[in-house]
This record gives structure tokens, sequence and C-alpha cells, in this order.
């Protein structure tokens, strides 16, 4: 049984310990998203292909990397990490650089057969994400998505599936 002294005692450790746990986290708090997700909806497998050139190269300026793959049921497009504008909320948060890069992926939707002439159907996504300084000479680090980033990728994602025709 705790007497009453080591009872105050323990109660004094944990209140010390809970009291460093209410920090904001910093200037990249663990509470912001660190990757933007959205669904693009479904796609045949050339005009996925055609729309991340179309949007995601020419007018975006993302360089594909060599991590992307196609497999017969599974289409995975990584782009390089690229330097972009730093966006006014992310100043705010002391950002000096930042960079992005976008993962597209479309998988065959189940119990459809992979067409070589690229006919088949595909459910598509795209995820971002951004890596910041927070002084010049620092290392990359992960950075949250900002308000405005969302709304970057967002405009991404709109002009996509502007250019990705519905398969129905």
């Amino acid at each position: 049984m705790m007497n009453t002294r080591n009872f105050g005692l323990v109660l004094l450790i944990l209140a010390s310990l809970l009291a460093g746990c209410g920090g904001t986290g910093g200037k990249d708090s663990a509470t912001k998203p660190k990757m933007f997700r959205a669904n693009l909806g479904l796609t045949m497998g050339d005009e996925f292909n055609e729309a991340v050139d179309m949007m995601v190269y020419s007018r975006y300026r993302y360089i594909r990397s060599g991590d992307s793959r196609n497999y017969p049921n599974k289409i995975n497009v990584v782009t390089e990490w690229q330097a972009r504008f730093i966006f006014d909320d992310e100043r705010e948060l002391g950002i000096v650089a930042v960079e992005s890069r976008i993962f597209l992926t479309a998988k065959l939707r189940p119990g459809q057969a992979s067409s070589m002439r690229g006919e088949s159907t595909y459910n598509a996504t795209l995820r971002a994400e951004n890596r910041v300084k927070y002084a010049e000479g620092q290392s990359w680090q992960p950075g949250q998505i900002t308000t405005q980033a969302r709304n970057y990728f967002r405009d991404i994602v709109d002009d996509l599936m502007q250019e990705i025709k519905k398969p129905y």
C-alpha cells in the first residue's frame, strides 16, 4: 500500500511530466498534416498517364523520378523534389525555402483484368508532401501542409480531374 508521502511524490512527478507535454510543437506543429491526399476518381490507364504528363510535368514543371513504375495492376508516378514559391502562411512560420513532391497512384479496380491497351479502369489518387528549411544552410525537414499549400495542391488535383476522362 502506498503511503501519503509517496503518493504525493508520484503526483508531483506526473504533474511535471504532463506540464512538458502541453507545448505548441514549435514552428512545425505535430498537429498539422505533413501529407496532402486527394482522390482523383476513376480513370483509364492511358488517360491517367496523359493527364499526368500534361498537367504535372508540362504545366506545373515537376520532373518524373526514377521511382515511377508501371505494373500490370498499378501505376506509380513519383516526382523529384521541386522548389516552389513560399506562400505567405509558410513565411509566417519562418520558412525560408520549400520543395514539394507528388505521388500519383492508379490502382486497377477489383475484379478487372489489366489491358495492354490501357483500357482498364483504375482508382486514382494523389499525395503530396513538402520539405522545408527554416534557415539558409540548414538541412531539409518535413514541412506541414499549410492552408495555402493545400490550396495549391487542390489546384493541381482540379486540373488533373479536368484532364482525366471518366470511363463511364
